[in-house]
C-alpha cells in the first residue's frame, strides 16, 4: 500500500459524497422557495437558488455571514434569540412545520417583503442545523390587502346606501347584516334585528301562508326570486316592497345563505297610480269632447237651421204669406227654441248634480202616484201612439224622495222608451217592493242597445251608434244616473239589439233624511 497518496478507498468516499453533495444542492435547487440552513451560530451554511430568487444575494455572498442580514434590523436581535430559545427547546429532532408563520425578510436591496417560513432542525452531531423553508408572498400579500381594501369599501357603500335595505340572510332565514337603507325603511336597528328570522317583515296574514317559506323555497329552487310584496314595519305600518332575494354559494357552490335588495315603491306606485288615473281622466275628457262636438254639431245646428230658415221665409214672403203659414214657421220656431231650451237645461242640471249644487229636498211621497201622474201625462200627448202598460203592486207606496228629480227620471226613462219604439209597441211600467227595496222596471220593444256600447250608456254625451236620426242629447241617462245615486238608489240596464230594452231601478223603502 503506498504511503505518498489517498488511498483508493478514501477517494471513492470524497468523490461519493462531492456527488452527493452536488445532487442535494441540485435537488435543493429545483425548489421553487428559498432554503437557508443555519448552525448554532446563525451563520447561513445552505442557500439555494430559490433564496438566491428571493433575497437578490448570490450564494456565495451569504454562505457564512450571519442570518441577520437576511432580517430588518429592527427583528435580527430578536429573530437570534428565537433561535436560540428555540434550540433549546428541541432535543431531537423537529420535522418541518406544516404551519408557517409570517416574518419581514429585508432583500439585497433594502426592500422589506412580507414572507411565510417554516423551520425544522436535526442534530448533526454536537451541533445542531435548523433550515427555513421561505416563501416570499409580496404579490399575496398584495393581492389580499387590495381584496381587503375592496371589501371594506364594499361594505361602507352598502352600509351607506339609504333608498334599498340590503341584508343577509343566514340558511335559516335569520338576518346576518343589515344597512341603513334597511333602518330606514323598516325601523329596526341592527342590535334590534340581528338574529331575528326575516319572517318579522311579513303581516300575520302572509306568515299563515307561509309566504316567507315559499320566497326562500322559490330562491333555493331558481336562485333567485323578484317580486312585489306587501311588507311590514317595526311601527307595524305597511308598504308596497320590491324585493330581489338571491342564494349566496362559497367556492365550492355550497349555498351560505341569502342576499336581499328591497325598495319602498309604494310612494311610486301611488305616483304610477294617479298617472293612470290621469291619463284615464284625459281620456274620458276626449271622449267626452268629441261627444260634445258631435252632438253639437247636430242638436245644436238642426233647431238652429229650422229657426233661421223660417225666420228668412217669413221676412222674405211677409206679404205673400197667409195666417196659417206665417203660424205654422213660428210654431217651428217655437219647436226649436223649446228644444234648446231643453238642451241648455240639460247640461245646467247635469252640472249641477255632479257638482252637487242641485237642489235636493227628499219628502215623503207616494211614488206609486206620481208615476201614474206622468205616465198619465205622456199618454195625453197625441204624437205617443204606444201603450204604456202600467201595473203596481203596493199602493200607496210611500218613498222619501226629491219630487223634482224623480219626476225628471221617469220623464227621461219613458221619452226614451217611446222615442226608441215602434208606434202601436208596448211600454211595459212595474213598480213593486222587494226585500225593502221599491222596484221600478220600465221596459220596450225599442231598437235596443248595442251590447258593446251598454257599459257606456250612462256616460254623459253618449249615444248609441244605431239611434239614426232620432233627436237626443246624450245627457238624459246620465242626470238619472245621477239623480238615482243622490236618492241612495241603483239603476241597471238590459238590452238586446233589435228586441228591447229595460231599465230597472231600486230605492230604498225606508230612507232616513241625511
Amino acid at each position: 500500500m503506498s504511503m505518498n497518496g489517498p488511498q483508493p478507498e478514501l477517494l471513492e468516499i470524497q468523490q461519493a459524497l462531492r456527488f452527493s453533495e452536488m445532487r442535494f444542492a441540485h435537488v435543493l435547487d429545483t425548489v421553487h422557495d428559498g432554503v437557508i440552513s443555519i448552525n448554532e451560530h446563525q451563520r447561513i451554511m445552505i442557500f439555494n437558488q430559490g433564496a438566491e430568487r428571493i433575497f437578490g444575494y448570490m450564494r456565495d455572498e451569504v454562505i457564512g455571514q450571519n442570518m441577520a442580514m437576511l432580517l430588518p434590523n429592527r427583528f435580527g436581535h430578536a429573530h437570534g434569540e428565537q433561535i436560540k430559545k428555540y434550540g433549546h427547546l428541541e432535543s431531537h429532532p423537529r420535522m418541518m412545520a406544516h404551519d408557517r408563520v409570517m416574518v419581514m425578510g429585508k432583500r439585497k436591496n433594502g426592500e422589506e417583503f412580507p414572507a411565510e417560513v417554516s423551520i425544522s432542525s436535526m442534530a448533526n452531531g454536537s451541533e445542531t442545523i435548523y433550515t427555513a423553508v421561505v416563501r416570499d408572498v409580496s404579490d399575496k400579500q398584495r393581492v389580499q390587502n387590495t381584496l381587503q381594501v375592496t371589501e371594506q369599501q364594499f361594505r361602507l357603500l352598502i352600509a351607506g346606501v339609504t333608498d334599498y335595505a340590503i341584508y343577509m340572510l343566514d340558511l335559516r332565514g335569520n338576518v346576518k347584516t343589515w344597512n341603513l337603507g334597511a333602518q330606514r325603511i323598516k325601523g329596526y336597528t341592527d342590535a334590534e334585528i340581528i338574529g331575528k328570522h326575516y319572517s318579522i317583515f311579513f303581516s300575520p296574514e302572509d306568515i299563515a301562508r307561509k309566504e316567507p317559506n315559499h320566497i326562500l323555497e322559490t330562491a333555493i329552487r331558481d336562485g333567485r326570486f323578484a317580486g312585489e310584496r306587501w311588507q311590514q314595519r317595526k311601527d307595524g305600518s305597511r308598504f308596497r316592497a320590491e324585493v330581489v332575494l338571491t342564494i349566496l354559494q362559497d367556492d365550492q357552490n355550497q349555498m351560505i345563505g341569502f342576499s336581499i335588495i328591497t325598495k319602498d315603491v309604494t310612494e311610486r306606485n301611488r305616483t304610477e297610480t294617479a298617472l293612470q288615473e290621469t291619463l284615464k281622466r284625459e281620456q274620458e275628457l276626449s271622449m267626452l269632447k268629441s261627444r260634445i262636438v258631435s252632438m253639437a254639431s247636430h242638436e245644436l245646428k238642426a233647431p238652429l237651421s229650422v229657426i233661421l230658415a223660417s225666420a228668412e221665409t217669413i221676412q222674405t214672403f211677409w206679404e205673400k204669406l197667409d195666417r196659417d203659414k206665417i203660424g205654422r214657421k213660428l210654431s217651428l220656431i217655437s219647436q226649436s227654441v223649446r228644444r234648446l231650451t231643453g238642451l241648455i237645461d240639460d247640461i245646467l242640471d247635469l252640472g249641477r248634480l255632479q257638482s252637487g249644487q242641485v237642489s235636493f229636498a227628499p219628502l215623503e211621497l207616494d211614488f206609486d202616484q206620481l208615476c201614474r201622474t206622468i205616465i198619465d201625462e205622456f199618454r195625453g200627448v197625441p204624437e205617443h201612439t204606444q201603450t204604456i202598460d202600467y201595473r203596481c203592486e203596493k199602493s200607496p207606496l210611500n218613498l222619501l224622495i226629491d219630487e223634482k228629480l224623480m219626476r225628471q227620471v221617469m220623464t227621461n226613462l219613458l221619452s226614451n222608451a217611446l222615442k226608441y219604439s215602434a208606434p202601436a209597441s208596448t211600454v211595459s211600467v212595474i213598480l213593486e217592493v222587494k226585500d225593502d227595496l221599491a222596484q221600478l222596471q220600465i221596459q220596450d220593444q225599442g231598437i235596443g242597445i248595442p251590447e258593446s256600447e251598454l257599459s257606456l250608456i250612462f256616460e254623459p254625451f253618449h249615444r248609441a251608434a244605431n239611434v239614426g236620426g232620432v233627436t237626443g242629447t246624450g245627457l238624459g241617462l246620465n242626470i238619472v244616473y245621477e239623480a238615482i245615486n243622490l236618492h241612495g238608489g241603483t239603476i241597471h240596464v238590459a238590452s238586446e239589439e233589435g228586441v228591447g230594452t229595460s231599465f230597472t231601478i231600486w230605492l230604498p223603502v225606508r230612507a232616513s233624511q241625511q
